[in-house]
């Protein structure tokens, strides 16, 4: 799998979380300190639509929307259909795919299910919404691995650090005039948010839900670490290709949860 963030992805990294080690020894335990290098590009405002970036996160955050226009006008109907299904189904369930061979048989002895339809011309007038099982059913041959996934899962949210940041998601966005509104696809107008106010983009929920229930995965079948980790950068990936999230929304999420996910913490 290639990522195609562009080559100005490490240095918003770097800007905006430093090394790994400065992720792991932050003093905060949740995700609004935990994050708190964003504020080195984004400053708040008093109302979620008076925030505004330093003079450091300008041309950061510019070509950070602008990866996201790049993405939408080069997409796919195949990267469509992807980042629609990464969008409306469970993130524990969509990693699963992660598990590769063992995938089918991991479903079947978890129960883990999905009511997300195939991708239709309904999907851009109807909310579809997972009533699945996500990771599956506790009760399950394999209820301990998915008590293991729900255990990391409800232990996290990236709202607390939504509600902080307030930094728009892209389609809420202008570049250089013009309205970013054309960068999510048909497939997922309707899952778009109707309060601002309430629907921040940094970090990625998904991102971050994706990222933890894929560890957990991996802790539970380790042979299949390095897939099912790809898997959930895949997922994150997604929300660029979505256009619901910028590269920094992603990155915020998966670092929160690699936090969240560590023993030591």
């Amino acid at each position: 799998m290639k990522f195609r963030y562009g080559v100005s992805t490490a240095a918003l990294m770097v800007a905006v979380f430093g090394s790994g080690a400065q992720a792991q020894t932050t003093g905060g335990s949740n995700g609004v300190d935990i994050l708190s290098g964003f504020s080195r590009l984004w400053i708040p405002g008093k109302t979620y639509d008076t925030g505004s970036p330093t003079a450091l996160g300008a041309p950061l955050l510019l070509r950070n929307i602008q990866i996201v226009a790049d993405r939408a006008r080069e997409r796919t109907r195949d990267q469509e259909i992807a980042a629609y299904y990464d969008d409306r189904r469970n993130q524990s369930y969509s990693v699963i795919d992660g598990l590769g061979p063992l995938t089918q048989a991991y479903r079947a002895g978890s129960g883990a299910t999905t009511t997300i339809p195939a991708f239709d011309a309904t999907t851009a007038q109807v909310q579809y919404v997972d009533q699945g099982t996500g990771a599956g059913v506790t009760t399950s041959p394999l209820g301990k691995v998915v008590q293991l996934v729900n255990a990391f899962r409800n232990n996290a949210s990236t709202t607390p650090a939504k509600d902080a940041y307030s930094y728009f998601r892209p389609w809420r966005q202008s570049l250089n005039g013009q309205s970013l509104n054309f960068v999510v696809p048909a497939s997922l107008v309707p899952e778009k948010g109707a309060n601002a106010a309430t629907d921040g983009g940094f970090p990625s929920g998904h991102t971050n839900a994706a990222s933890l229930s894929a560890l957990a995965l991996a802790y539970a079948v380790p042979q299949r670490f390095q897939e099912l980790l790809t898997r959930a950068s895949e997922l994150g990936d997604n929300r660029i290709e979505a256009g619901m999230h910028s590269p920094t929304d992603v990155m915020g999420g998966r670092v929160l949860a690699t936090y969240l996910f560590d023993p030591r913490v």
